[in-house]
C-alpha cells in the first residue's frame, strides 16, 4: 500500500496510457517496454547531471513505478542511449529494484572505458512515489556509493 501525504499528487496509469506517453516523446516500438518487462531504451542526448534531464528521468521513473500492470513487478530499467557522439558516455542505465529497494546507475562509456556502477540503499517505493510526485531529484543525485 502507497502512503500519500497531504498535498501530494500520485498519478496511476495504465500500461498503454505510458506507451502513448512514450510514443509521443519518440520512442520507437521496438525500444518500448513490453508489459511483462518494465524496460525502456531512449535514445538522445545525455547529460546525467543536467536538472532538466535528471527531472524527466525522475518522472519517467515516477511513471512507470506508478502503472498498474507493473505494481509487484521486481525492477525497472531506463536504458538512455547518447546521441551526443562528441562525449565519452556511450550509454546510462538506470534501475530501480522496488522489493529490495536499490537504485543503480550505470555509466557505460566509449573508448573502452571500463563503465562505472552506482547504487543507493534503501530506496522503498514509498519514497520513489513521494519524489516522482514532488519533484524532488536528491533521490536521484545524492548518497550513492560505487559498486564494482
Amino acid at each position: 500500500m502507497v502512503k500519500i501525504k497531504a498535498g501530494e499528487r500520485i498519478y496511476i496509469i495504465t500500461y498503454n496510457e505510458l506507451i502513448e506517453k512514450l510514443k509521443e516523446y519518440g520512442v520507437t516500438d521496438e525500444n518500448l517496454p513490453s508489459v511483462e518487462q518494465p524496460k525502456v531504451t531512449i535514445e538522445r542526448e545525455v547529460k546525467v547531471f543536467n536538472n532538466d534531464f535528471n527531472i524527466l528521468q525522475l518522472s519517467l521513473l515516477h511513471s512507470m513505478i506508478s502503472v498498474n500492470e507493473w505494481e509487484n513487478q521486481k525492477s525497472f530499467y531506463i536504458n538512455w542511449k547518447n546521441t551526443d557522439m562528441k562525449s565519452n558516455l556511450k550509454r546510462f542505465v538506470l534501475y530501480y529494484n522496488q522489493q529490495k529497494g536499490i537504485l543503480r546507475r550505470k555509466y557505460v562509456y566509449r573508448n573502452g572505458i571500463e563503465p562505472r556502477k552506482e547504487e543507493k540503499r534503501p530506496v522503498s517505493k514509498d519514497q520513489m512515489l513521494a519524489a516522482g510526485s514532488k519533484g524532488l531529484l536528491a533521490v536521484l543525485m545524492e548518497d550513492f556509493k560505487q559498486i564494482d
